[in-house]
């Protein structure tokens, strides 16, 4: 979340291109304040006193500070997605590949938990726009990683009945019920967050989250049982070989 907004755009009328200007302005300043102070503490009138401008053209852009934050970390979002598939390692397992991806995607959220939070809450039960615009980013991001799996399907990684869809569903499932676990675990405020709890609930999520993998792949259920003929058989040949 360091990052500036970016204006969506910047073209067309001027007044568009002031309204895109002032909307930046306000995420951006709400941004800061967001995490310096934290969210629950921040209030709409400061992010106004911050941007510079009145609380009407607050109320003009967004209709909540809820509204506020989901908008400002879009962007964050969609660069962390970006960077874990840029810096994907190349030549290793696709079970690899789901745990670096999955390792990313932790590394953001533990940087600012109260936040993060808020953000989780925001993204799975409150309506609205912004709502579908994650929701969107999610999708596309859970299309990737099956479209990896296809691929690793299709070079015999995985076994040619597997539902790559489905796969993916279970697999970003147990990743957001990892990062609740853990925010919910972090009730420290973001401004008390230090490099060595990050890195030490870094490790065991990614741990857990490649024990699911290595239990995903190997599969949780009892292979068939052969047929009493073919036990048999198999019985005849091995006290022949002996």
């Amino acid at each position: 979340m360091n990052a500036a907004v970016k204006i969506d755009n910047p073209v067309g009328t001027r007044r568009q291109q002031q309204k895109a200007e002032t909307r930046a302005l306000i995420l951006n300043s709400a941004q800061r304040l967001f995490e310096k102070n934290g969210f629950e503490e921040t209030t709409i009138r400061q992010v106004a006193k911050k941007a510079g401008v009145g609380l009407g053209t607050i109320f003009s852009h967004f209709p909540d500070k809820e509204s506020i934050l989901i908008s400002s970390l879009i962007d964050d979002l969609e660069q962390t997605n970006q960077k874990a598939w840029e810096t994907m390692p190349r030549g290793v397992p696709v079970k690899e590949k789901m745990l670096h991806l999955a390792k990313k995607g932790y590394e953001a959220w533990l940087q600012r938990p109260a936040l993060s939070k808020v953000l989780l809450r925001e993204m799975c039960f409150t309506p609205g726009p912004d709502r579908d615009v994650l929701r969107a980013i999610d999708r596309e991001f859970m299309k990737q990683v099956a479209e990896m799996l296809e691929i690793a399907k299709q070079q015999g990684e995985l076994r040619s009945d597997v539902d790559t869809v489905l796969a993916t569903k279970s697999a970003f499932s147990v990743y957001l019920t990892t990062v609740l676990f853990w925010l919910n675990d972090s009730a420290s405020p973001d401004s008390e967050s230090n490099s060595d709890d990050i890195s030490s609930k870094l490790e065991l999520m990614v741990g857990e989250t490649k024990r699911y993998l290595d239990q995903l792949f190997a599969g949780i259920g009892v292979p068939p049982k052969a047929p009493k003929k073919q036990i048999h058989r198999r019985a005849q040949k091995k006290v022949k070989a002996q």
